[in-house]
């Protein structure tokens, strides 16, 4: 589990919404943030650029302008070495990444995955990762039988 050092949360909710509409801008409460020490690294003395990529959240993509499209992110780098599974890749503040994860989760408005799926170079990759997943999970189970004979497995409709 790592350890955090830091100062509280930079700015309230409630005073960024006061702050926004300029209503009691004297009730408004500023907090200055800064790490100075992660999992037993002693960072007062690093650069400040150093500090915010330790809190950043790498998101990675193997297709190109994924991470964009999906973050509204610039700044995305592509791995050409070929050392790392996902080629490009950007690092991203962890809210900022959890509230568009949120967004999309938020915006699903279909009743099965599959058939929402529309480019079909990416659906066939989706379907095989769908079958490899619903086969361990049967094997997993421990049910026995179904009438395509695979074990451990019930009928059911793909």
């Amino acid at each position: 589990m790592a350890s955090l050092s830091m100062a509280p949360p930079l700015v309230s909710d409630n005073s960024k919404r006061l702050i926004r509409h300029k209503r009691h801008g004297a009730a408004a409460v500023l907090c200055a943030f800064d790490l100075i020490e992660l999992n037993g690294e002693d960072l007062r003395r690093s650069s400040i650029e150093y500090r915010k990529r330790k809190l950043a959240k790498l998101v990675r993509g193997r297709i190109k302008g994924d991470v964009e499209r999906l973050m509204s992110c610039k700044g995305v780098f592509e791995d050409t070495t070929g050392q790392h599974d996902y080629r490009y890749r950007a690092f991203l503040d962890r809210d900022r990444v959890a509230d568009k994860i949120a967004e999309h989760v938020c915006a699903i408005r279909y009743a099965a995955f599959k058939p929402a799926v529309t480019d079909k170079r990416r659906g066939g990759a989706y379907f095989d990762v769908w079958s490899r997943m619903d086969d361990l999970q049967w094997e997993l189970s421990g049910d026995v039988g179904d009438s395509r004979g695979h074990p451990g497995r019930r009928k059911h409709v793909i």
